[in-house]
């Protein structure tokens, strides 16, 4: 945890890793120069549709804090997923809101959870703005996974007040673990239908 607020730098894309749901978690970071995934915010509400998480909490967000920065979202791929009520996805909801999007390479909770640990072990390597505290105290051990009898875990958290957040955090460190060249080619295939609006 950072002593002091993490400024976000306009230079630099900010990332957003998305959790869908009820319970939609989103954390925004930025990856610095020195390979350090940084942090900013977290956002995160405990019963609402993704469209009222979007334009009630995100958007504001961003209006607010990150006006003028390069925004890209890498979210849970079970957003592919068509709605039976609409024929819209959750990918379609975020980029008729302006946001360019893509789902995470992989939803392997084994994959997405090294890819945050490998942040975590290096020195510097992971840094959180002290108002994350969802995500602070999830990581700090209240997200975790069910223990088997044969004191092994269970491959798949616990889903409780901190696994969404958390779960955000691990689709953010995975895209950030792609090699540069991917960000890119991703950034042009998910550009968003319309214009980022603010406001």
């Amino acid at each position: 945890v950072f002593r002091g607020r993490i400024a976000g730098q306009r230079t630099l894309p900010l990332w957003i890793g998305l959790d869908f749901g009820l319970h939609a978690a989103a954390v925004i970071g930025q990856m610095t120069p020195q390979g350090s995934l940084v942090i900013l915010d977290e956002i995160w509400n405990d019963d609402a549709s993704l469209e009222d998480f979007l334009k009630l909490q995100v958007l504001p967000t961003l209006a607010t804090r990150y006006r003028g920065y390069n925004v890209f979202v890498c979210a849970d791929p079970a957003g592919r997923g068509r709605s039976a009520i609409d024929k819209r996805s959750s990918f379609d909801v975020l980029r008729q809101a302006g946001l360019a999007a893509m789902p995470s390479p992989t939803n392997d909770p084994v994959v997405r959870r090294d890819s945050l640990r490998a942040f975590m072990v290096r020195t510097n390597g992971f840094l959180v703005n002290p108002q994350c505290k969802r995500l602070i105290e999830g990581l700090s051990g209240g997200f975790g996974y069910k223990r088997r009898p044969d004191n092994t875990f269970m491959e798949t958290a616990m889903k409780n007040l901190f696994s969404h957040v958390c779960e955000a955090a691990e689709y953010l460190a995975v895209f950030a673990r792609l090699p540069a060249h991917n960000h890119t080619q991703a950034r042009t295939v998910a550009a968003p239908r319309q214009e980022y609006f603010y406001g």
